[in-house]
């Protein structure tokens, strides 16, 4: 079974107001919004039922315990992806130090500790792009 891509889920939820249910229609919103948060990142480990079971599993009176594996080249996932944290953003310092002097009083002075104020209340690196 082959994903449906972000722009087929925002065309179906475009359609989707006129006949659809209201739960029909924020499921739609919701996995589009999982869809754009997850954006290219690839998963590197998967949740899944473990492969050891005890007795007590065997006979159901306990559920069965899950195990993280780590994922490899070309594996099957049949769990729940997890993910790393996702990267932070790389802004240039030229270039936000440039907008920081155009859209505030400020002067070449101040310049420096604007950068990296900006760069950790936005948590984002701030470094010299070649």
């Amino acid at each position: 079974m082959s994903k449906l891509s972000i722009e087929e889920l925002k065309e179906m939820r475009e359609m989707a107001v006129v006949g659809l249910q209201r739960r029909t229609i924020l499921a739609l919103d919701e996995l589009i919004a999982i869809r754009e948060l997850k954006g290219g990142q690839v998963p590197v480990a998967v949740v899944e039922l473990n492969d050891n079971l005890s007795v007590a599993e065997l006979r159901g009176d306990i559920p069965r315990r899950k195990a993280v594996r780590e994922l490899y080249e070309g594996a099957l996932v049949l769990g729940q992806e997890l993910f790393g944290a996702p990267q932070r953003p790389v802004i240039s310092k030229a270039k936000l130090c440039d907008w920081l002097e155009d859209n505030f009083d400020i002067d070449d002075s101040q310049r420096e500790a604007f950068a990296e104020c900006f760069a950790h209340h936005c948590n984002c690196i701030v470094k010299e792009v070649e």
